[in-house]
């Protein structure tokens, strides 16, 4: 979050999905306008951040928008990169990749002391995203993280996802 926090603008639109990194962006992350941090709650419907970055974009088409989201919530919607790029929208996907409702596990370990059916296997996301006709690079340290955002940023002509791999 300091990462995009940093490299942000003024203008600089967020999205975040539903999970366990909601809580992390809403208390870390300072947009430096209002109303340019979008975050799900009330019924915090998971896998909102790819729709919402479409959202966005048709609302803003001139201002960098950042999805973030979750392996469970970005497989939920990835779809919706089809109809992002048939409109011809620019923005940049995070996907936090760490094969786990994390929350959900988090949850059922508090109330029962052990988790069910919360983790998966994921799509190579870099792939996945080749296959939508757009550009995917996969993050594997904050170094890395660090220059796709700013190569990412540079590049407002086009969708950019990337896999960021997570440490369990």
């Amino acid at each position: 979050m300091h990462i995009i926090d940093k490299l942000s603008s003024e203008k600089t639109i967020v999205i975040s999905d539903v999970g366990a990194h909601k809580v992390s962006v809403a208390r870390t992350y300072q947009p430096k306008n209002p109303n340019r941090l979008i975050i799900s709650n009330g019924l915090a419907s998971m896998g909102i951040a790819l729709p919402g970055s479409i959202g966005a974009k048709l609302a803003c088409p001139n201002d960098p928008a950042i999805c973030i989201t979750g392996d469970g919530g970005a497989l939920m919607n990835f779809a919706e990169i089809e109809t992002a790029k048939r409109l011809g929208l620019s923005f940049i996907i995070i996907v936090l990749n760490d094969s786990t409702l994390k929350i959900e596990q988090e949850m059922m370990n508090k109330k029962f002391g052990k988790s069910y059916g919360v983790t998966f296997t994921n799509p190579d996301f870099v792939q996945l995203a080749k296959s939508f006709g757009i550009k995917g690079e996969q993050a594997n340290s904050l170094v890395e993280f660090e220059n796709i955002m700013k190569r990412a940023l540079q590049s407002l002509d086009e969708i950019v996802l990337i896999d960021v791999l997570l440490k369990s």
